[in-house]
């Protein structure tokens, strides 16, 4: 038997940064981790009948597996670790597997550490260890998806978004842009389309009659919906675009320029690059309506959020690819400053939840 020496790195590296998340232990009262492991507390005299009962949707898996682990009596650590271990492993099986296609083994060690360093910080180790459900279902979308879109695995994209919706039930945006662009494969001029939309995102954007009337529209096309909250569409709530009244400077900061910046690059760059110099115009087209998506609903934090982490995941992608295939060296410097967007947002999340990382000692 031959053991492939890339895939044992790829799980000790998704082990290291689980076993961490182990032993991260933080307050009830101050995120989202520390009301997760009290919600698996709360369940734990609940009969499995009980438990899904009075489950919502988007916490069927995550009730089902905390209730395994209530019942095994393990620790309700495994939650978090499982979750950070398998967002770690898809991601960079979807890394290896690119690997493969474009034969990066024979380019430069600079340029093999860059698309690592790209797929690496593109996962959001914040967001996953914390938050969990949204960016595990996300991770979840992005892996079926590049099946999907590069392997055409109809059953194992199915099978991953009804997986990924009951883990979130916002793993249906995504799904939903990826769908559009496998349906539409056939579509000629794909990057100027892409432009249009993005254009038309624009339009959108300096249009609030135009926008008001969307929103109206999809509350009312929603609103059957149980794991719809007309919340996020709320202009003044705090869930929705609402939210600048509860941020202090630094909130700001991290909402609309550190959270941004792979955003705004990518937007500049997908502008104004020429038809000819687009490597993958079925992603190109995929992540114009990424930008559609995002330009509506770019004042509305839980929505913009929510898809922000599957968005990273498919530009990190687009970016490797354009880095792989291209010969000009503006692409190269490109991906260089999309690293350096990724690096200084990680950065700016290291600072900002130092206090979380803290609770693991």
């Amino acid at each position: 038997m031959v053991i492939n020496k890339y895939k044992i790195l790829i799980i000790l590296f998704s082990l290291v940064f689980s076993l961490y998340a182990f032993f991260l232990d933080p307050g009830s009262d101050q995120y989202d981790l520390g009301r997760h492991h009290a919600h698996i507390e709360n369940i734990k005299e609940l009969s499995y009948n009980e438990v899904i009962e009075q489950s919502r949707v988007g916490y069927i898996l995550f009730d089902s597996y905390a209730w395994i682990l209530n019942t095994l009596e393990l620790s309700k650590h495994l939650l978090v670790t499982t979750a950070v271990f398998l967002t770690y492993l898809l991601v960079f099986t979807v890394y290896y597997k690119f690997s493969e296609v474009y034969k990066t083994r024979i380019l430069s060690r600079q340029t093999k550490i860059l698309l690592f360093l790209m797929f690496w910080l593109s996962i959001g180790y914040v967001s996953v260890a914390s938050g969990i459900r949204n960016s595990f279902s996300n991770a979840i979308v992005f892996f079926v998806s590049f099946y999907l879109l590069y392997f055409d695995k109809r059953a194992m994209f199915i099978f991953g978004v009804i997986l990924a919706f009951f883990i979130h039930p916002f793993a249906l945006a995504p799904s939903i842009v990826v769908l559009t662009v496998y349906f539409t494969q056939s579509i000629k001029n794909k990057v100027f389309l892409g432009k249009l939309l993005i254009l038309i995102g624009l339009v959108f954007l300096l249009n609030p009659q135009v926008l008001a009337f969307i929103f109206d529209l999809i509350k009312y096309l929603m609103s059957g919906f149980s794991f719809f909250k007309p919340s996020y569409l709320d202009l003044e709530g705090v869930w929705g675009a609402g939210h600048d009244s509860t941020r202090n400077f630094n909130g700001l900061l991290e909402v609309y320029f550190f959270s941004k910046l792979p955003f705004y690059l990518g937007l500049v760059y997908l502008l104004f690059i020429p038809t000819r110099a687009v490597k993958d115009k079925k992603l190109y087209f995929l992540l114009s309506v990424f930008f559609l998506y995002f330009l509506i609903f770019i004042n509305f934090y839980t929505l913009v959020n929510r898809m922000n982490n599957a968005f990273i995941l498919f530009l990190t992608l687009f970016f490797a690819i354009q880095q792989v295939s291209s010969h000009n060296k503006c692409d190269k410097y490109i991906s260089l400053m999309y690293l350096i967007c990724l690096l200084i947002y990680s950065v700016f999340n290291i600072y900002s939840y130092r206090y979380f990382f803290l609770t693991a000692f």
